[in-house]
């Protein structure tokens, strides 16, 4: 069985996005590596920032880096992440920690195909969805 993997760059802020979302996801970085740490010196990187990270929350699991200062990645931001949420008071307390220094694009609430949904863009520009199907 295959796994599908989201790795974010960060662009310098990994280690502030880690601990963002290891409070608004109720989450863990259960790895981090800095280039420091690499058995070789990489040249055109800060030491201090992360190589390599990975993060887990109940049913979340993301990979992170700092990126290398001569590679940046592309500012298209065409990914958005979808959260879905079996508890609503659950989805309504990560949304309004998503949305600390970010910004809402659209409130939870009700839609058309039987859910609470909503999104927002947080302080790290990472797109999210959150949805909460609604029982009948």
């Amino acid at each position: 069985m295959k796994t599908f993997n989201p790795y974010i760059n960060f662009s310098g802020r990994c280690q502030e996005a880690l601990a963002f979302y290891e409070v608004a996801l109720n989450g863990k970085t259960v790895m981090r590596q800095t280039y420091g740490q690499a058995p070789q010196a990489i040249a055109g990187v800060n030491p201090t920032h992360i190589m390599h990270a990975e993060f887990k929350a109940e049913g979340i699991y993301f990979m992170a880096t700092d990126g290398m200062e001569n590679h940046a990645p592309p500012t298209l931001n065409n990914i958005t992440l979808n959260i879905n949420f079996s508890n609503p008071d659950e989805q309504q307390a990560v949304f309004l920690s998503l949305s600390e220094n970010g910004t809402v694009t659209m409130d939870l609430s009700e839609t058309f195909w039987g859910a609470r949904f909503g999104t927002v863009t947080d302080q790290f520009g990472i797109q999210w969805m959150l949805n909460h199907q609604i029982e009948k």
